[in-house]
């Protein structure tokens, strides 16, 4: 039980941040940014597709695996109403986005599973990446919410480019995120 009072008090939300841990949660959310991109664009491309054409997929089922990311976002509707409900968006984010990432190793496991093509493979594939898509879009909504609070206004429209700028110079310790966009 201590163990787990541990981590949510970890996950409960600071008051106040020093420059110091800004600066660093900034650098940091820009590595996770990159490397999970980078990740999302090498497993879900051509190689998601071609595990599905070897595991039997047919054409129609190659159409619903492209929608489902797609069918998925109308969900962060209800979710909004969650996030702001609980405001535990670390919580949720880490609740929804560690179960979404164990799901490639699943999808990974699954010619091990069926032994190769079969119809229950490739439904059990769609079913996995339906339910990534559903902890996917609980994850997004928590995110952005929680991502604006994590830039400092001062340097929100610099950090993430938008057409708003925010008027206020960023402290002299996150210059160099004014300076990189």
């Amino acid at each position: 039980m201590r163990v787990l009072d541990s981590l949510l008090g970890i996950l409960r939300p600071k008051p106040l941040m020093s420059e110091h841990d800004c600066a660093l949660g900034l650098r940091m959310m820009l590595w996770e940014g990159m490397a999970s991109t980078a990740l999302f664009r090498v497993i879900s491309s051509g190689l998601l597709v071609a595990l599905a054409i070897a595991l039997g997929a047919n054409n129609f089922q190659l159409g619903i695996l492209a929608a489902i990311p797609f069918i998925t976002q109308p969900l962060q509707i209800p979710v909004v109403l969650l996030v702001e409900h609980l405001r535990r968006r670390k919580a949720i984010v880490l609740a929804s986005w560690i179960p979404a990432q164990a799901m490639w190793v699943l999808i990974a496991l699954i010619p091990l599973i069926f032994g190769g093509p079969s119809r229950w493979s490739v439904t059990f594939l769609l079913a996995l990446l339906a339910f990534r898509g559903v902890l996917t879009a609980i994850t997004n909504c928590a995110w952005s919410s929680w991502e604006k609070d994590l830039v400092p206004q001062g340097i929100l429209g610099s950090f993430f480019p938008s057409r708003w700028r925010c008027p206020v110079q960023p402290p002299s310790s996150l210059a160099w995120l004014a300076r990189s966009s």
